[in-house]
């Protein structure tokens, strides 16, 4: 019989890291800490459930320290970008655009840009996965349930988004 909490407590460290990774730099090891914690809560849920909730404290440092318009922009980009995935049949502008905003964000927070790729990397995904989970809010294009192919075209993703990412972190300040 095989272990089912594996994948839970994996995604549990992949939120704790994201956490981590997008706390302002004086209170990363405070936010390290909670995110530690979850590693030892022994249910799934419950290690889940801390490191959402450290995510959401890091949320709310970043609005603090001042980069909430940073976290707002990118809440509004992808929050486009789901609506026009899911209303429209052209993927390849989609791509493009979600690779060129992964882009235009990592060069705002060059410091961020690895979380920025994850976070425009994985979005598409996620939200197929909930729209899937319950039931709701399904694009007008999918009468079907998605087949494994599918999956693993949105998970193909990943790497251009954190490389578009990263390239735009490395563009000079100034071009000329």
């Amino acid at each position: 019989m095989t272990d089912r909490t594996t994948p839970t407590k994996a995604w549990s460290e992949r939120v704790s890291a994201l956490a981590v990774a997008i706390t302002p730099r004086r209170r990363r090891d405070w936010i390290g800490a909670m995110a530690r914690e979850a590693s030892f809560e022994e249910r799934p849920a419950s290690s889940m459930a801390w490191s959402l909730s450290c995510l959401a404290v890091a949320a709310r440092l970043c609005a603090l320290e001042g980069n909430f318009v940073f976290a707002g922009c990118a809440g509004l980009a992808i929050a486009a970008l789901v609506y026009l995935d899911w209303h429209t049949v052209k993927t390849a502008q989609v791509l493009i655009l979600l690779f060129a905003t992964a882009a235009a964000m990592g060069r705002w927070r060059p410091r961020a840009s690895l979380a920025i790729g994850l976070l425009f990397g994985c979005s598409l995904f996620v939200f197929h996965a909930a729209s899937n989970l319950t039931g709701l809010f399904r694009p007008f294009y999918q009468w079907k349930a998605l087949q494994p192919t599918d999956w693993l075209i949105m998970a193909a993703v990943l790497p251009p988004a954190m490389a578009a990412a990263l390239a735009g972190a490395r563009l000079p300040r100034e071009i000329a």
